[in-house]
């Protein structure tokens, strides 16, 4: 029985690679499962002794001593702040888009096999980003080298989602020293559209900036709709030192996917007409959408026999999300390489602590992370 002191329903986010407005936050889920390892802080890489260690750390996975089934359901509130008013690039105060997602995103069915094997199936969801926006015409200010210029309307919506079919072996190679591996087959189903609509100016523009009209006319629209598999692989060891002190290391490979992004312009262009659309040239396009590798160091200690304290930190790869950057909207002056985002180290800080011992036990548990900025930046020179 576990009383939990917090528990954390949150997930990472970073933009994806292309400059469409569907990519701005996908929020992808690194976080341990489990309400244990949520009430600390989501710190278990050097705990790692229940049937989530197949995400935390597989090494200890060979832990267990009977069979384990797990799982975990979710419901994440998921938050995106975009410059959405018609007047949000002179105030820069966003409009908060929030969706409700549900899922279960981990199941695992683990077992031991003797006294120094251990096999783990652990379906892990990584990804689960709904969104659906809309952005109203919005006047850049005259500050840019451009005064008389406004960008479309657009409504949009996207669905991600990518799921981990792996497996798990862990080994106790000594009395104190366990590896494990954990191979995955990844599935990314992808589906989004962003419609742009054309813009009226009124007379007082570009002075005020807020007289724009959306006339509804579609100038062009970006559709994905697509999905794809590859491979990931983790390793993980871990090295009791004592009956109190456990050290722990975790890397995680992820799978990197392609999906076809598609546009199609209205030919009628500039005054737009209502004309059928025709697919702009140069498309379809592939996205890369490379998962952030992983690697992390965990020490648990047991300063008294009821006291556990854990501390994880974990190295984060977030530029991969740049890497092979996708112009969608190029106009012929970015290269992509203008597109960044920082490698990140977060902490993971917990503690639990055995209120009543004996056949049902009661913990109580508490714990902080940190999570530096990992915003994607634009480098290059507005046109």
């Amino acid at each position: 029985l576990g009383a939990i002191g917090a528990v954390l329903a949150v997930a990472s986010s970073a933009v994806a690679q292309a400059n469409d407005e569907v990519f701005p936050r996908l929020k992808w889920n690194f976080w341990t499962p489990g309400a244990r390892a949520s009430g600390m802080g989501t710190t278990f890489i050097g705990i790692a002794d229940d049937a989530t260690a197949t995400v935390a750390n597989p090494a200890g996975l060979v832990r267990l001593t009977r069979p384990q089934v797990y799982f975990e359901y979710k419901n994440v509130n998921l938050e995106v702040n975009r410059l959405a008013d018609v007047d949000a690039f002179v105030t820069l105060d966003p409009t908060s888009f929030s969706t409700n997602v549900s899922s279960l995103s981990f199941l695992s069915a683990s077992m031991p096999i003797g006294e120094r094997l251990a096999v783990g199936f652990p379906p892990h969801q990584f990804l689960n980003y709904q969104e659906t926006f809309s952005l109203a015409p919005r006047g850049v200010p005259a500050t840019f080298s451009r005064s008389d210029f406004a960008l479309f309307a657009v409504d949009g919506e996207a669905d991600f989602r990518g799921v981990t079919w792996a497996g798990t072996v862990s080994l106790a190679v000594t009395d104190r020293f366990d590896v494990g591996f954990t191979f995955g087959m990844n599935q990314l189903s992808a589906e989004s559209l962003a419609q742009r609509t054309n813009v009226a100016f009124g007379g007082a523009f570009p002075s005020d900036p807020t007289a724009l009209t959306d006339t509804g006319i579609i100038a062009n629209e970006t559709s994905i709709d697509d999905s794809d598999s590859a491979p990931s692989f983790g390793f993980g060891a871990l090295y009791r030192a004592s009956e109190t002190l456990s050290v722990g290391f975790n890397f995680v490979k992820g799978p990197r996917f392609t999906v076809s992004e598609t546009q199609h312009l209205n030919p009628g262009f500039p005054d737009f007409n209502s004309l059928p659309l025709i697919e702009a040239v140069g498309f379809p396009k592939d996205v890369a959408i490379n998962v952030p590798n992983r690697i992390g160091v965990g020490v648990a200690y047991r300063p008294v026999p009821r006291l556990l304290v854990g501390i994880d930190a974990v190295r984060i790869g977030y530029s991969s999300l740049v890497e092979d950057f996708t112009l969608i909207f190029d106009f012929g002056v970015l290269t992509g390489d203008e597109y960044t985002i920082d490698d990140v180290t977060e902490v993971h800080v917990g503690a639990e602590y055995n209120v009543i011992t004996g056949s049902s036990p009661v913990f109580i548990r508490a714990g902080f992370f940190t999570n530096p900025n990992h915003s994607v930046r634009f480098n290059g020179t507005a046109p």
